[in-house]
């Protein structure tokens, strides 16, 4: 379901360019980000029952149907109600109040941006999530090949270091590059989600000009996160390529402790420069 932060960020996005009071739910028709914020931790019943059931259908509730629900003293306001899908999957609910055939326009811009900001929710997660996991592996390669450089081991123990930490640095690299290669495309998919965005703000016309700005933002955020991921898995490949000739030729006994050690200090270095941009890129998707 959509993370509470993100919903607050597209609740705020919205504020100034929806001039209706919206609401977006998650689980169990929790109201978890509102442009009134005093209803936020409150269950829409309307929204609980589209997310359990799964209801795609947009609801629309008219001016008459309001007057008529409160004649029985229901709470029933007119506007747009429908749930958020994100490849299938129901990721949020989202209600905007106000007369249905002025909502809609609106309704159907802030559903694209959902979709667009969930998506770029998962790149940034992937990206924290590879990060945290290089940074424990590089703490423990840089540990080894540390304790390497400065021993004083014979050949055949250096060896058997060598080999082990150039191996554990190949498993990193492969890990990495499989990591980005999911940010990579992700980050295409973004492009295309902000296209849509864009494309319902450009049926609103005036209105919905101020989503246009904001779903031009989001892509160009993709695009720089997807190119920059682009780098740095050419990065690993290349180190990746250079590990492996390292790990062959001291399998096979065919260098010196001395080599093997300036391997170990190239491979660190690699490695560090690896760590720094990926690093980077993570703190740019806080």
């Amino acid at each position: 379901m959509l993370d509470r932060t993100v919903a607050h960020k597209i609740v705020e996005k919205c504020r100034g360019i929806v001039p209706y009071p919206m609401i977006l739910c998650g689980d169990e028709g929790e109201i978890i980000a509102a442009t009134v914020s005093s209803r936020e931790g409150n269950i829409h019943p309307r929204a609980q029952v589209m997310i359990r059931e799964r209801i795609i259908e947009k609801q629309v509730v008219t001016n008459a149907d309001e007057k008529a629900a409160k004649e029985k003293g229901l709470d029933v306001r007119a506007g747009v109600a429908g749930v958020v899908q994100h490849e299938g999957e129901v990721v949020a609910a989202l209600a905007i109040t106000g007369e249905p055939d002025e909502v809609m326009p609106f309704f159907n811009i802030v559903a694209a941006m959902v979709d667009m900001m969930y998506e770029q929710h998962l790149v940034n997660q992937r990206i924290l999530h590879t990060a945290t996991q290089v940074n424990r592996s590089m703490s423990d390669l840089a540990a080894t090949s540390q304790e390497l450089l400065a021993g004083s081991e014979t050949l055949a123990e250096v060896n058997s270091h060598a080999v082990e930490t150039v191996h554990q640095a190949e498993e990193v690299l492969e890990t990495i590059g499989n990591d980005l290669k999911f940010v990579e495309q992700i980050a295409k998919k973004t492009n295309l989600l902000s296209l849509n965005a864009a494309i319902e703000a450009a049926r609103a016309g005036e209105l919905g000009r101020g989503f246009a700005v904001v779903a031009g933002e989001v892509k160009g955020l993709a695009e720089q996160t997807g190119s920059y991921a682009k780098n740095i898995n050419e990065q690993t490949q290349h180190f990746s390529t250079i590990f492996k000739g390292i790990f062959d030729l001291m399998k096979n006994n065919t260098v010196t402790s001395q080599e093997q050690k300036e391997a170990l200090r190239v491979l660190t270095d690699k490695m560090e420069t690896i760590q720094a941009s990926i690093n980077e890129l993570a703190g740019d998707s806080v």
